[in-house]
This record gives C-alpha cells, structure tokens and sequence, in this order.
C-alpha cells in the first residue's frame, strides 16, 4: 500500500545523512497523496520506489551536501511553488523535480 511505501523509509548510510542535515523527518511523497480507491495499485507500480522520495521545500538547501551522501541512495522532491496563478495570487501547484542522489 502507499502507506506502507512511505513507511519504508530508506536505511542505514541515507537514514543517517537525511538526520544530519534535518530532513530525516520530511514527509515521503506516499504521505502526501491522496489516491482513490480502487486507484492504488496503479499509482504504486507507475511511482514504484519514488513514492519513498523525501518531499522538501528547497532544493538548492541541500545541494552542497548531496556530495556528501557516499553510499545509498535517495530520491528528493522540491516542492516549492513554480509561480503564482494569473489573477487570484494563489500559489501554483509545486514543482514536480525529483533529484536523485546515489553513490
């Protein structure tokens, strides 16, 4: 299930490394949809491992220490807005840009 995709958050080397840089508590992107049922299984095979992807406001706050991630891997996803909706000054859906990091 997606839950349990987010629960399986990533182990060792890249647990450790999402605690030293304060993102260990960041949602995963299973925590964040909002899937219909029935629709699941569909969502689950089409994202597969990125449903594990740490959602984060900013990726340039973590660009320097990606380089420090030598083992393991780990997918982030920048969520901040893209821009402003013409008109209404609602905030734009977020930026979908997934960056994996692996070593």
């Amino acid at each position: 299930s997606l839950a349990c995709a987010a629960l399986g958050q990533t182990g060792g080397v890249v647990n450790e490394w999402l605690r030293q840089h304060g993102l260990a508590d960041q949602p995963r992107l299973a925590e964040q949809l909002k899937v219909k049922d029935g629709w699941q299984t569909a969502v689950e095979t089409v994202l597969g491992s990125q449903l594990q992807a740490v959602c984060i406001d900013d990726l340039s706050s973590v660009a320097t220490a990606a380089a420090e991630l030598s083992k393991g891997a780990v997918t982030l996803l920048d969520r901040s807005p893209v821009g402003q909706a013409a008109g209404d000054g609602d905030q734009a859906a977020a930026a979908l840009t997934f960056v994996q990091l692996a070593h």
